[in-house]
């Protein structure tokens, strides 16, 4: 190899190094993607990336795969997991949007549709960074 040259890596992140803000974004990307389900974490779709709800879409983007608990607290990662929920709780709280109490259940809901999970997800993502501006010149 030249001196130069650098050399080609093939790590994948998992996604638990990402903000909040960015998962959620993921998470609307992933579930555009690959589509969107219902009472389930995983539906129809490649075992590598399949439709998803949206805590099954929250834990594919934070652990870089389908998982078969992705609310499990021991899981490494779970900390990305739990901080991504929490944007959507404090987003649909603020919103009066959120009786059911739980995201599992707000995106179970009858009626719900695939465009106002994947734009509350964006929105959240937005309110979260104009609460919590990184610095620069705004």
């Amino acid at each position: 190899m030249h001196p130069t040259q650098k050399p080609v890596t093939t790590t994948v992140t998992d996604g638990s190094d990402r903000s909040p803000a960015e998962t959620l974004r993921s998470v609307a990307h992933y579930l555009e993607q690959h589509g969107w389900t219902q009472h389930t974490y995983y539906g129809p779709g490649p075992d590598h990336a399949p439709s998803a709800c949206l805590l099954g879409g929250i834990g594919i983007c934070v652990y870089g795969r389908p998982v078969d608990d992705p609310e499990s607290y021991v899981r490494a990662g779970s900390d990305a997991f739990y901080a991504a929920t929490r944007i959507l709780i404090d987003y649909l709280n603020d919103r009066d949007d959120f009786g059911c109490g739980s995201v599992g259940y707000w995106n179970d809901e009858p009626g719900r549709t695939v465009e106002q999970v994947v734009q509350t997800c964006r929105d959240a993502a937005d309110d979260y960074d104009r609460r919590n501006p990184t610095g620069g010149a705004a």
